[in-house]
């Protein structure tokens, strides 16, 4: 898969209706709510969306997959070989980066596409 505007807007299409949507040059994450934000090329070049870390996922999150934290840090660093369809989906509705037609979320985040929310632990 190359890193064009085209698969970039599929990309965006999977979190639609998410607050995750940054535009370089705003001061907040916008609602990925339709188009409105991407009318062309430029806007959609300086944009990325803000997900947080398959490492960062909560035990709220894991109990929706039927997953114990034991088991998910088993096999967390290959998601894709293991998670179904509907896991992957319900990841994506909770903001989550995942991989995208083999491309790894390492590779999405060096194209810009993804930015990885930074956690705030209470240490």
């Amino acid at each position: 898969m190359e890193n064009n505007i085209d698969n970039k807007e599929i990309f965006f299409a999977l979190y639609y209706n998410q607050e995750v949507l940054r535009i370089k040059g705003w001061g907040r994450l916008l609602l990925l709510d339709s188009y409105k934000f991407l009318p062309e090329e430029k806007t959609i070049q300086k944009s990325t969306l803000e997900l947080t870390s398959l490492s960062d996922i909560t035990d709220e999150d894991l109990l929706l997959l039927k997953c114990n934290r034991k088991v998910w840090e088993m096999y967390e660093d290959f998601p894709d070989e293991w998670l179904s369809a509907l896991a992957f989906d319900i990841l994506r509705s909770k903001g989550y980066a995942l991989p995208f037609m083999g491309i790894d979320v390492e590779s999405l985040v060096s194209w810009n596409w993804v930015k990885l929310k930074t956690i705030k632990t209470n240490l």
